[in-house]
């Protein structure tokens, strides 16, 4: 049983450092869409339906188990997901926002 608990603990402590150099590959990138910079911009409200029940579910994010047909649910995955990235604070304080006089 120690060798079994020991094996368990080696396969964990691999795992969380795979989590973490994976976590470590930003921006977060998804076919051609750069979701970091498009949650800062706010433009991933842009993003049609199917195409964000699609990059959540391939993310891996936790999903409704059944399918909402609104976007707020996903958008609120992908906000979250954005703004753990390392790059957010340096994407926010190099995008420039137009201001109107």
């Amino acid at each position: 049983m120690d060798v079994q608990a020991a094996l368990e603990g080696i396969n964990f402590s691999q795992a969380k450092e795979t989590v973490e150099t994976v976590q470590l590959q930003h921006p977060l990138l998804y076919d051609h869409y750069d979701l970091c910079a498009m949650a800062v911009c706010n433009t991933l409200k842009q993003l049609k339906l199917p195409m964000l029940q699609r990059v959540c579910g391939d993310l891996g994010l936790n999903v409704p188990l059944s399918t909402v047909r609104k976007k707020a649910p996903y958008l609120a995955l992908l906000d979250d997901i954005t703004s753990k990235c390392s790059c957010r604070k340096q994407l926010s304080t190099s995008v420039s926002i137009p201001r109107f006089h």
